[in-house]
């Protein structure tokens, strides 16, 4: 879900808007970004009808673990510059 909520928020707010971390476990999802000013309700409404209306298209979601200098290599991969990664990642598309 991360991969959702950060393409809707640069949707919404355009390449002001990056991701600075996260947190997926069984009970909740944290997703901590950076923006240029608060969101307005209006930008608040268009990021969940985004993000709803990607779940209700039911894509099918591909994952793989590839070597990190294998991953950086695809053209529209988003890696969090200043993070540390390891050997291998996960791509999702």
């Amino acid at each position: 879900m991360t991969h959702v909520l950060n393409y809707a928020l640069r949707e919404v707010l355009g390449t002001e808007a990056n991701q600075k971390g996260s947190l997926v476990d069984a009970e909740k999802l944290r997703f901590d970004y950076s923006t240029n000013k608060p969101l307005s309700m209006d930008q608040i409404g268009g990021v969940q009808d985004k993000c709803n209306g990607i779940i209700k298209s039911k894509l099918q979601v591909y994952t793989d673990t590839i070597k990190y200098k294998q991953a950086t290599s695809i053209n529209a991969l988003r890696a969090m510059f200043g993070e540390r990664y390891p050997e291998k990642v996960r791509v999702v598309s």
